[in-house]
């Protein structure tokens, strides 16, 4: 690696393109300047001086273009795309300087991850930080809905009294967990003293695990057909629950979504609440659909907040901050995507 003249690594720029990164809690004076400030603290405990250039917040909505990252060794990305000319462009296999691009958040979000492989560019990502903070709001969440929490509130917030319907008692019901991994674990532990029967599906299921914990494994349309609350943690190329699953739904089912990652049909869901085909709907998106209101209706959305708690967020930074220090010291990312692609630097 090329050195300057005072003996840094002139490669060692980082880009930050993540505002989540500088994002801080105004009840906690110690996260203030966020991940900025870990950084900084990292790097002084490792001895590195990389440039660190903040260009956030940045809109998501617009690919990476090369002029961005030109010189640049590590880019702290959000959900913006990077594509392959990108990738094969600004990668070290390809002559440029990118070697790593650590993504705050969970998944590889909007990168080519084989083009990036080629590439010789590292990505890592941060799938524990969430994992509580994202069960938590799936918990909360079915409760709400349980409860016809945000009906009730508009009517009493109006002044008018309940309208007959009641709440659905939670406590003996049956969870449907769809997908295993991590946070519909923290789900589990969460409702233990629910006493709830759990049905579990996942393409990769864990005997071992669902043994320990009272899970029975199931097919996902047998999960549908008797589940009342059913959590969904899975992702896939498209949606997971669609019309064809909401159909096969209890009127007692209560769905929740808190991927952000469209695991659900939204449209579909909304139908099935709007015709009373199931009990309520949660999904951690913005709701992009003016021509299907919520109002009056038992749905509850969120912007892609599921993960966003003060020891959440701290986490994530955290986590992104010890990536782009690692990459820095000429390590592989302990939560790297594809570390094979160390392998072309």
């Amino acid at each position: 690696m090329a050195t300057s003249p005072d003996g840094r690594n002139s490669a060692d720029r980082v880009v930050v393109f993540a505002g989540g990164f500088l994002a801080y809690s105004p009840i906690d004076p110690a996260t203030a300047q966020g991940g900025a400030r870990i950084l900084a603290a990292m790097q002084i405990e490792h001895g590195t001086r990389a440039d660190v250039v903040f260009r956030c917040p940045r809109d998501s909505s617009i690919p990476v273009r090369s002029e961005e990252v030109a010189d640049t060794t590590i880019v702290v990305a959000g959900d913006e795309r990077y594509d392959r000319e990108l990738l094969h462009a600004c990668g070290v296999a390809g002559g440029g300087r990118l070697r790593c691009i650590a993504r705050y958040g969970v998944g590889p979000g909007s990168i080519d991850i084989a083009a990036a492989t080629e590439a010789g560019i590292v990505v890592s990502h941060a799938p524990e930080a969430h994992t509580v903070p994202a069960a938590e709001w799936a918990v909360s969440t079915l409760l709400d809905l349980a409860a016809r929490r945000i009906p009730f509130h508009e009517r009493a917030a109006e002044g008018r009294e309940a309208d007959g319907v009641p709440r659905l008692d939670v406590s003996g019901r049956t969870l449907g967990l769809v997908g295993t991994a991590p946070v519909g674990r923290a789900v589990v532990r969460l409702v233990a003293g629910f006493g709830l029967d759990v049905l579990a599906y996942d393409p990769s299921p864990d005997p071992v695990w669902a043994a320990k914990n009272g899970v029975t494994y199931a097919d996902l349309h047998e999960l549908c057909l008797l589940s009342d609350l059913i959590s969904v943690h899975l992702v896939g190329a498209g949606p997971v629950i669609s019309y064809r699953e909401l159909d096969l739904m209890r009127p007692s089912a209560v769905l929740v979504d808190s991927t952000g990652t469209g695991a659900t049909d939204a449209r579909a869901a909304y139908r099935a609440v709007a015709e009373r085909r199931i009990w309520g709907y949660g999904v951690d998106t913005v709701w992009p659909y003016p021509e299907m209101p919520l109002r009056s209706l038992n749905i509850t959305v969120a912007p892609g907040v599921a993960g966003e708690t003060v020891r959440g967020r701290s986490a994530m930074q955290h986590a992104v901050a010890q990536a782009v220090v690692d990459v820095i010291l000429g390590r592989v990312p302990f939560h790297a995507v594809n570390p094979e692609a160390a392998a072309v630097q």
